[in-house]
């Protein structure tokens, strides 16, 4: 009897907790500004005893990152030193320092993504969106000739991280914030990236901040990313990956 006990409580605890992580979000973890509340939409929680990230070989990594930097990041060097120009390729409006570099990737802190996703899930269930219907989309970006925020990224690339939700087999760009604000209270009022990137739909377009992430440098915009090159904090990975396929990579 009391090992029948012992183990109906067990059961009961453990069905605790999946309730609790599947129902109600079971974070209640504060960062600053933001909490994560209760809330049945907090629905994507995952249990990380069971680790089923299939993950990647270092090789496959390697070699798609290095094909990156041969048929991308190398050739566009060339080009912003004005080293890669004929009547095909106009050259660029403004030439950058021979020791420029590309950006090759971008680094966001843990922290920072956390919150991005607490604030997409907060917004969202106002809208009636679960989580299940929410991702990240990745807009390959560049900054500007002599970028007025940092001078040391005009030119380079980097990232931006949009909102979306799932509508029949879509993910449509969305920014939960505005559609709230906007007194939005159901999906139907959701306020797509599409409609706030168009001056004649937003009279705010030049102003207007959007939900987004972007890969400023840390010191620049709180919260946002920082390129490597120029950041210092990918070197050890990229000389790695450059010494295993030094050869032009294609």
């Amino acid at each position: 009897m009391k090992k029948l006990l012992i183990a109906t409580n067990l059961l009961t605890l453990s069905l605790g907790y999946l309730y609790s992580c599947t129902s109600t979000g079971g974070f209640q973890t504060s960062n600053g500004s933001y909490q994560m509340n209760k809330d049945p939409l907090f629905a994507s929680c995952y249990n990380c005893v069971v680790d089923d990230i299939h993950g990647e070989t270092a090789d496959e990594f390697a070699d798609v990152t290095a094909r990156y930097k041969t048929t991308h990041s190398d050739v566009y060097n060339q080009y912003a030193k004005g080293l890669l120009t004929n009547n095909l390729i106009p050259a660029p409006t403004s030439l950058v320092p021979s020791a420029f570099e590309d950006a090759r990737s971008c680094w966001f802190s843990l922290d920072t993504l956390d919150k991005f996703s607490c604030l997409m899930k907060k917004y969202s269930s106002k809208l009636g969106i679960p989580t299940s219907k929410l991702g990240y989309r990745f807009y390959y970006t560049q900054y500007p000739v002599n970028y007025p925020r940092d001078g040391s990224l005009s030119q380079c690339h980097t990232l931006y991280i949009a909102p979306t939700f799932e509508q029949g087999n879509m993910n449509i760009d969305f920014d939960p914030r505005e559609s709230v604000n906007n007194g939005g209270a159901s999906v139907k009022d959701v306020v797509t990236l599409a409609s706030l990137i168009n001056p004649l739909t937003n009279p705010q377009f030049a102003t207007k901040k959007l939900f987004i992430l972007g890969g400023n440098t840390g010191n620049v915009t709180m919260n946002q990313g920082d390129l490597c090159p120029p950041g210092t904090g990918c070197t050890n990975t990229l000389s790695a990956i450059d010494a295993v396929y030094p050869a032009p990579h294609h």
